[in-house]
């Protein structure tokens, strides 16, 4: 149930719990502070009615420092507390609770966090004030830095109590407290937290490997990691654990298959530290797990698609090439009949008869023109390619030679705009991927002065797999909708007797070349304004 604040009637009541709830915190040794304080969570106690009595560093960076106020003013932005509040529900029912939430930064930000609240009562058991554990999920590789830190500020407050007798009880009083306020934080983080020795037998487990494996602590104390392993993870893990000990170095993002309880195998992404005593002999590491199985499964199955699809398009191409090479003698031997009975018996025909004659020749040449460009598309896609450091501009003027005439009856004239930088590349691929953007610049183009500009996009503009190249143009343009339809092949936009036919398959090679430098090629066109084609020529570039 709400309660309302700020009144006057309970003005008295209210100061009394939050002071109560108050002399909790004053009364942890600044010790504790600084424990809480290095956490990479965010902590915070609340009175009974809800006000902030305490943050720790991470709580006031993110959020500002908000002593006395409402956490559910300044967490999510609310007039009164809200449903499923986890510490709420551990003020009613004395337990410790959590919850997936939504919060808002100082910033406004919207993120996703893990509360989970436990309730603190004072020397008569009353329940006057509640812990509240703030871990952002985004951010949860930082719980293991945050454990280590905590646990070398236990080891350092335990050697100060050996050093300190006179001190002994009140040194236990307040350790037991902090091992307490420790276990909280185990339990909290959802990875598996571990202690071995020199030996890699487990001397702690945390409660989360009943939910990682389906052990009990108490199973797996006096076993090692490689008990719980399949046969062939033993010896390869086994080995890299050996190699890292005799460096006493920190295990970093080692990821084993483990079997549970029920058989389950469940892969683990495993990082600890080693523990140094005084002189300077390994004792043993601790650490922590992460159940990284459904990525690791989600990566097999993408591998193995992406290798499918990889076998697949080779099969594809084999089989294009094929098809185009076998096809090419029919259609030579269709040509050849049909020149033959044009040639022979052309005046012996009827009107149309010499019509249908003629559409049979038609037909063969295109014919004919499709299998080269299919050939030409097949071939693109075998071999290895012959990458070297190239110069770009040099590439561009051996087309623009090449063409030098398609251009001069065409009034188009093409620049080359500033300097374009050395790539790796096959030299030979990349001069058809420009031959055939210059050539659909000038054919695909009504202007009485056609202006056809080669360059580079300036730096910053998509350079993820290295440098923009772009063609643009004065053109016809292309429609928004078409601008991908344009790279499918034998896909035309316009009739057949249209700006010079042709198969509508440039682009579609073009791409395939690219794609292949591990590339990509895209078109930016306004209809009727003119066209710009860009690409780059992936991370070899």
């Amino acid at each position: 149930m709400e309660r309302k604040i700020n009144t006057s009637s309970n003005k008295r009541s209210h100061d009394r719990c939050f002071e109560d709830a108050r002399k909790i915190v004053m009364d942890t040794p600044g010790l504790l502070n600084n424990i809480m304080n290095s956490m990479g969570d965010g902590l915070s106690i609340q009175d009974r009615n809800m006000r902030i009595v305490y943050q720790n560093r991470f709580m006031v960076d993110h959020f500002g420092s908000h002593i006395g106020d409402c956490c559910y003013q300044i967490y999510e932005r609310r007039n009164g507390t809200c449903d499923g509040c986890p510490i709420v529900a551990a003020f009613r029912t004395g337990e410790v609770t959590k919850a997936l939430r939504v919060g808002i930064t100082g910033e406004g930000t919207p993120f996703r966090f893990e509360n989970i609240a436990s309730p603190l009562r004072n020397d008569r058991g009353e329940i006057v004030a509640g812990m509240e554990l703030c871990r952002i999920v985004e951010d949860r590789e930082k719980a293991f830095d945050d454990l280590r830190a905590t646990m070398e500020e236990l080891e350092q407050t335990q050697a100060q109590l050996v050093r300190d007798i006179s001190e002994r009880k009140r040194a236990e009083i307040e350790l037991r407290k902090s091992e307490a306020r420790l276990r909280d934080v185990i339990d909290s983080t959802s990875d598996w937290i571990w202690e071995v020795d020199a030996r890699g037998i487990y001397t702690f487990c945390s409660g989360r490997i009943h939910q990682v494996l389906g052990y009990d602590p108490e199973e797996v104390l006096g076993c090692t990691p490689f008990d719980l392993m399949p046969p062939e993870e033993r010896g390869r893990v086994g080995e890299l654990f050996a190699g890292i000990a005799a460096k006493k170095a920190p295990i970093v993002n080692i990821e084993n298959w483990n079997l549970a309880k029920d058989g389950r195998r469940v892969c683990l992404l495993t990082n600890g530290v080693p523990i140094i005593d005084s002189e300077g002999r390994l004792t043993g590491y601790r650490g922590a797990d992460q159940d990284i199985t459904d990525r690791k499964l989600q990566d097999e199955r993408l591998k193995r698609k992406n290798e499918d699809l990889a076998r697949s398009n080779e099969e594809l191409d084999e089989f294009a090439y094929i098809v185009s090479h076998d096809l090419k003698e029919p259609l030579r031997s269709i040509h050849s009949f049909s020149s033959f009975v044009l040639e022979d018996y052309w005046e012996r025909l009827e009107v149309e008869g010499q019509s249908h004659l003629n559409i049979v020749m038609q037909s063969a040449r295109r014919m004919g023109n499709l299998l080269d460009d299919l050939l030409t598309y097949s071939r693109v896609g075998q071999g290895e390619l012959a990458m070297k450091p190239v110069d770009p501009a040099g590439i561009v003027a051996g087309v623009l030679e090449d063409m030098r005439t398609l251009l001069d009856e065409q009034n188009a004239r093409v620049t080359v705009a500033g300097d374009l930088p050395t790539v790796i590349c096959d030299q030979a691929r990349v001069g058809e991927v420009f031959r055939n953007l210059i050539q659909n610049a000038v054919k695909y183009n009504e202007s009485k002065e056609k202006q056809v500009e080669v360059g580079r996009l300036p730096q910053g503009s998509s350079e993820e797999n290295g440098p923009v190249f772009f063609v643009r143009d004065n053109g016809i343009g292309i429609r928004e909708k078409h601008l991908e339809t344009v790279f499918r092949i034998f896909k035309r936009l316009h009739g057949r007797d249209k700006y010079g036919g042709g198969t509508g398959s440039g682009l579609t090679i073009a791409r395939k070349i690219i794609e292949r430098h591990g590339g990509r090629i895209w078109a930016e066109s306004e209809f009727g304004k003119g066209s710009t084609f860009c690409f780059t020529l992936g991370s070899g570039a």
